[in-house]
């Protein structure tokens, strides 16, 4: 039996943009300033100043609010004209009305072994511990890899798009538990340009 859902979701997780500022300066201070994560691209060695900054925004509910938060941004950290959008993660939430953590596993084995579109052969089960994995194949175990509740990685680190595929239960890195009615089957992928 092919499972069904009832809710779909589509949400982008995060938008990392490139930015360059008008004078050099260093993360700490636009973290300080903003409020927003800044990653120096290519910071001098003795200072740590740059004015080349990848910058990541959570939660984007439009454009309209990238340019907002851009705005204020500029408003705090003066910036140079180019900006570039250099990765974006996009999630797909399946929901089941009612749907118990076996149901949802189900259907992410069923999300996962019918992908018309995975980014790498390299497929792989994470594990408890860090640095821990195993591989995955389109077998009959996807549903049970998935009752453990952590995520299929497809893809590595360097590759410009990866995906993960799992139970989601849980949201903040793990930290905040939620409501049954918000768990779902969820499908990331993720976008960088490296």
């Amino acid at each position: 039996m092919i499972p069904s859902y009832d809710h779909l979701t589509a949400t982008i997780d995060w938008l990392d943009l490139e930015v360059t500022t008008v004078s050099s300066t260093n993360g700490f201070t636009i973290h300080r300033k903003t409020g927003i994560h800044a990653t120096p691209i290519d910071p001098d060695t003795a200072s740590g100043a740059a004015s080349r900054f990848r910058l990541r925004m959570h939660d984007i509910s439009s454009w309209w609010d990238t340019e907002r938060r851009l705005e204020r941004f500029a408003s705090l950290v003066p910036l140079q004209p180019k900006i570039a959008i250099v990765g974006l993660e996009l999630s797909l939430d399946f929901r089941i009305d009612g749907g118990q953590v076996s149901d949802l596993a189900e259907l992410a084995a069923h999300l996962f072994k019918f992908s018309g579109d995975l980014s790498s052969e390299n497929r792989r089960l994470l594990g408890e511990q860090r640095g821990l994995t195993r591989g995955v194949h389109n077998g009959n175990t996807l549903a049970q890899d998935f009752l453990t509740l952590r995520p299929i990685y497809v893809g590595n680190v360097s590759d410009g798009r990866t995906q993960r595929f799992y139970v989601k239960t849980v949201d903040q890195a793990g930290k905040t538990q939620l409501a049954p009615e918000r768990w779902s089957a969820r499908v990331e992928n993720t976008y960088t340009r490296r």
